[in-house]
């Protein structure tokens, strides 16, 4: 009985055997990376091929002039070209005729308009004649009224004075430069036309982010994109040649 006995146990010890699987060897370091946590995956260093190189310029496609010399988002961006507005009945005495179709094309009426040609104490003389085009003296400079506006909606109409080629600044009581005794309201230049010294300095203050003042202290109430101060630069310019 006892020899029996021994004889089934060596049976079925060499059954198990049989049907064991052989032991695999580890995996590769990499062979997990199919297997990895999504949320790891943005974590994971790329791998670096030591044999990769780089991948040559599509010979259609010439290079670039502009490689590495621009990248700040947006500057191509055409919602940055300047509008051209149609004609429209003239706005106002002292307005160039094509800042005055720009004004109508946002929404602008006579009585918002504080000032065209004009000799208040606290412009300086920024709102002297300019020049005269078809057959209209004319001020680059213009002041607007905010009366009923809220701070959103004065930023708001900053904006929509830039896209038809104004440069501006909200002129607030007691902030960024300007006298908390003066009045409030909004100061644009028209950049479309030749315009005297002061205004253009006012200009390159304001592509700068600069408050127009005699401090060329920063501006703080307001930021215009990059793109957009550049094409107000770019037609600046283009009217004041040899004086910018």
């Amino acid at each position: 009985m006892r020899l029996l006995t021994s004889f089934v146990v060596l049976v079925v010890l060499a059954g198990c055997a049989a049907d064991a699987a052989p032991v695999e060897p580890l995996a590769d370091d990499d062979s997990h990376v199919g297997l990895q946590d999504p949320n790891d995956a943005k974590d994971a260093a790329p791998a670096i091929d030591a044999g990769a190189t780089t991948p040559e310029r599509d010979a259609a496609a010439p290079p670039r002039s502009d490689a590495g010399a621009r990248t700040d988002a947006g500057v191509d961006d055409p919602k940055c070209d300047l509008a051209t507005p149609k004609a429209a009945p003239y706005l106002r005495y002292g307005l160039h005729p094509d800042a005055s179709n720009a004004l109508v094309s946002i929404g602008i009426t006579s009585a918002r308009i504080l000032q065209t040609i004009g000799s208040a104490a606290a412009s300086a003389g920024t709102h002297a004649q300019d020049g005269t085009a078809s057959g209209k003296p004319y001020s680059a400079a213009t002041d607007l009224s905010v009366s009923g506006l809220s701070s959103t909606q004065i930023a708001t109409l900053l904006d929509d004075l830039a896209r038809v080629g104004y440069a501006g600044w909200y002129r607030r009581p007691g902030f960024d430069g300007w006298p908390a005794s003066e009045i409030a309201h909004i100061h644009v230049i028209w950049v479309g036309a030749p315009m005297k010294r002061s205004l253009r300095d006012q200009i390159h203050d304001w592509v700068v982010g600069k408050n127009g003042l005699a401090s060329h202290g920063p501006y703080a109430f307001h930021a215009f994109p990059k793109c957009r101060r550049d094409a107000i630069l770019e037609r600046f310019v283009l009217h004041n040649p040899a004086t910018n």
